[in-house]
């Protein structure tokens, strides 16, 4: 074992001050998670991160580092998540959580231009389901109507997948801005979707 990782949970009470929108997109985070190596409560093994050469603070200079070191890490050693949990106090608004998606989809492209080899297979589909669709969505517009529809349609449904989770902690049953969110959920993910491919193919530091 060369590294370990804490719980983090953003706590219901602190999280119910956010706005609407900040709200629907950290619904997924409302939760006590595990999320590996991303430095809030983590320990790691000097002599190991020295010869994995630290973090890369040359390509990811605000974020990103710390899942490029864990792509290298788990390769060949084991990271353990201990019991320890870290209250995560980071408050945002609309204005700012978009702005944090659009650096999570930047990351996302340098990690993928730098670390896909060796990127675990969840990071792969994600990645694939992110170039994969808006590619064959803009090719389906040349050869089928009804073939562009039906991509159409799976990113609507691939954009939305949360929709469940957001559904039951925004309590959208009583809410009439129910109707909003499935565009929103989609705009996000074209959203990510465009920075991402920004950052894989501009090779910009993120």
């Amino acid at each position: 074992m060369v590294a370990t990782s804490s719980k983090v949970e953003l706590p219901k009470w602190f999280w119910k001050k956010f706005d609407f929108i900040a709200r629907l997109l950290t619904a997924k985070e409302q939760k006590v998670i595990s999320p590996g190596l991303d430095v809030k409560g983590c320990a790691y093994k000097k002599s190991i991160i020295k010869e994995y050469g630290y973090f890369d603070d040359k390509i990811f200079k605000t974020g990103g580092d710390n899942a490029d070191l864990y792509f290298r890490l788990i390769k060949r050693w084991k990271i353990k998540c201990t019991d320890a949990k870290v209250y995560h106090f980071h408050w945002t608004n609309r204005k700012k959580r978009i702005k944090k998606e659009i650096q999570y989809a930047e990351i996302a492209g340098a990690l993928t231009r730098k670390d896909f080899w060796i990127s675990p297979p969840k990071f792969k589909l994600l990645i694939l389901l992110n170039l994969g669709l808006p590619s064959c969505l803009i090719f389906s517009l040349f050869i089928n109507s009804q073939l562009f529809y039906w991509i159409l349609g799976m990113m609507i449904i691939i954009s939305n997948r949360r929709f469940p989770e957001q559904y039951v902690k925004l309590k959208l049953w009583k809410d009439a801005r129910i109707i909003f969110v499935p565009l929103i959920n989609l705009f996000m993910y074209l959203l990510y979707v465009f920075f991402f491919l920004k950052a894989f193919i501009s090779k910009s530091h993120v």
